[in-house]
């Protein structure tokens, strides 16, 4: 499946899509393309997840209000699906982590019980916040990330 949707791209000059984006669509080639160009919000996230992960002194805000201007649900979703990637990559090397830094980046700072942690909690609040509207998202995504820095 994946090697179909590399051959369309390629056809439509996107031959350059990462991996990780190819999962995250799952090889809907559409999907993918719109992906592919809303994928700022994505890619600060995971930055500021890394960058709160490694600081000794951090504050959420950098990953929250990243999180916060766009689709939070959607957001938290394909961070949610890219933490599962990283910990396939724990039992055997997968192109969509190898090839993203930022994911090598997070696996050499994680171990696998806290990167599935981490998935665990996130996949929570995205319930939540699916379940609940009224809640405060930032609040309850910056608790997700303290948490998951202990």
């Amino acid at each position: 499946m994946l090697d179909e949707l590399s051959s369309w791209l390629d056809k439509q000059g996107e031959g350059n899509m990462p991996e990780l984006y190819k999962v995250l669509s799952a090889g809907a080639p559409l999907q993918l393309l719109e992906f592919g160009k809303k994928n700022d919000a994505f890619e600060q996230s995971l930055a500021a997840i890394e960058q709160f992960l490694q600081a000794d002194f951090a504050h959420p805000n950098d990953f929250t209000s990243v999180v916060l201007k766009g689709d939070t649900i959607s957001l938290l979703s394909a961070i949610s699906i890219s933490l599962l990637e990283l910990q396939k990559s724990y039992f055997a090397p997968t192109q969509s982590v190898e090839s993203h830094q930022t994911l090598r980046s997070l696996k050499s700072k994680l171990d696998y019980q806290q990167a599935f942690d981490m998935t665990q909690r996130l996949n929570q609040l995205v319930e939540q916040l699916t379940t609940h509207t009224g809640l405060n998202q930032e609040l309850l995504i910056s608790q997700w990330l303290i948490e998951s820095k202990c």
